[in-house]
């Protein structure tokens, strides 16, 4: 399958503003976790959701730059393999919380 350049310039733009924003929402979970006194607060903002949110944005930016790479398809072995281990780890990383409720487990 392939997009018509325009919706594909299109998409690409939309993950740069997401992903600046995303960004930002990190800067502001750190800047929130540093105000907290020590505690698990203060370590979940800056360690826990801080380094997930981070990863997520990494994937994000990784999907779409591994398309842009190459508009011919299908894509390089490489590129596709690079987009489905983003991918894996952008889901595994969103859900990861409702996933640990359901098996029952609650840790970091």
């Amino acid at each position: 399958m392939s997009y018509a350049p325009e919706l594909f310039e299109s998409l690409v733009k939309e993950c740069e503003t997401e992903a600046t924003a995303l960004e930002h929402l990190l800067l502001a979970l750190v800047r929130a976790g540093s105000s907290l006194s020590e505690g698990r607060s203060r370590e979940h903002l800056t360690q826990g959701a801080g380094r997930r949110l981070g990863f997520i944005t990494h994937c994000l930016t990784t999907i779409f730059s591994r398309f842009a790479r190459s508009l011919t398809w299908p894509l390089s072995k490489e590129d596709l393999n690079d987009v489905q281990i983003a991918r894996h780890a952008f889901i595994v990383n969103l859900y990861r919380r409702n996933w640990q409720k359901k098996l029952g487990s609650d840790s970091n």
